[in-house]
């Protein structure tokens, strides 16, 4: 399975695409927003999320294509939430080429759905307090077909037992760490984790899960490679169960996660095929509910006409036999 990123551009009347930001919209910091960023999304395909909610990589992707020397969107900050807007990619599958003919013999690719990339979820008040990065995010997932990919920061855990032992609290590793930043004495190690502890990330993904109980779901424990021994044990004895996802290109964890997305584009297929059959039944009893009110409307008037007839007729008889009389 083949994955393909990209940015949908937006088409005017003329059939001309344009960037999504409009050019004649000020540059000012009360108009820019990730709002105006938005690309779009085909809803007639499976769409899942694989939303950064976690993962805070400050200004990696804006790294990524400095060194390919690609130009830094204004959507990419350096800073807290380095995810801003909303990234679409389409994911492709590999079809097999049945012809013997040369001409058909390049290999032929159909899109099977889409990745939704979006800002980071830290929600650690009610969702009234989120930030307009955290809504972006939650919006999506409230309106999309979307099926969510959790990722888990684990590297929080103590990586050996004697780390264990000796209790040393996230707390205080931070406060630490604070100090001897401002002496100058530590680079940037902690850089690209996450800021909230796996009990917090815990907390907010059955928060998730208790939002969109319906939802294809797939939790996966990022970086693994970099994790000890002990902490995935303690990731598996504290969590659900997940997938482990590597950041060598070539592991076969990276496999594993797109054999189980390839069975969550199928679950979201039959999922809006079985919507779309409830939706094409309730039309047709609607329908049948209206015809047969229309036929009961109908069928009242001509009972109403028949008797307002018979009444004239009885009305003209019995002024006949007066006269006669």
């Amino acid at each position: 399975m083949l994955m393909a990123f990209y940015l949908q551009k937006e088409r005017s009347s003329s059939g001309a695409s344009r960037p999504l930001i409009d050019t004649d919209i000020p540059s000012s910091s009360a108009t820019v927003s990730p709002w105006k960023s938005l690309p779009f999304v085909e809803l007639e395909r499976k769409g899942m999320d694989l939303g950064r909610h976690l993962a805070k990589k400050a200004g990696e992707t804006s790294i990524e294509e400095q060194e390919k020397g690609e130009r830094t969107r204004s959507f990419v900050s350096p800073k807290g939430f380095s995810t801003q807007g909303i990234h679409v990619g389409k994911i492709y599958e590999r079809k097999p080429v049945l012809s013997s003919s040369p001409q058909d013999a390049l290999p032929a690719y159909k899109p099977i759905g889409q990745l939704l990339d979006g800002p980071s979820l830290i929600l650690q008040g009610s969702e009234e307090e989120a930030s307009v990065y955290e809504r972006l995010t939650l919006t999506a997932l409230s309106h999309l077909p979307t099926g969510v990919l959790f990722l888990f920061d684990c590297s929080s855990l103590p990586s050996s037992i004697e780390e264990e032992e000796q209790g040393v609290e996230e707390d205080e590793r931070k406060t630490e760490e604070k100090k001897k930043k401002k002496d100058g004495r530590v680079k940037e190690e902690r850089e690209g984790r996450c800021p909230l502890s796996l009990k917090a990330q815990l907390h907010l993904r059955n928060q998730l899960r208790e939002r969109f109980p319906r939802r294809p779901w797939i939790d996966v424990i990022a970086k693994a490679d970099q994790l000890s021994l002990h902490q995935i044990d303690l990731a598996k004895k504290y969590l659900p169960p997940c997938l482990l996802l590597s950041t060598h290109s070539s592991s076969v964890s990276l496999l594993q996660v797109q054999l189980h997305a390839r069975l969550l584009f199928i679950q979201l297929r039959e999922i809006l095929e079985k919507r779309a059959h409830l939706r094409q039944v309730e039309k047709y009893l609607q329908e049948k509910q209206t015809e047969a009110a229309n036929e009961e409307t109908e069928e009242k008037r001509i009972t109403r006409i028949l008797n307002r007839y018979s009444t004239r007729k009885r009305e003209s008889s019995l002024s006949d036999t007066r006269k006669k009389a």
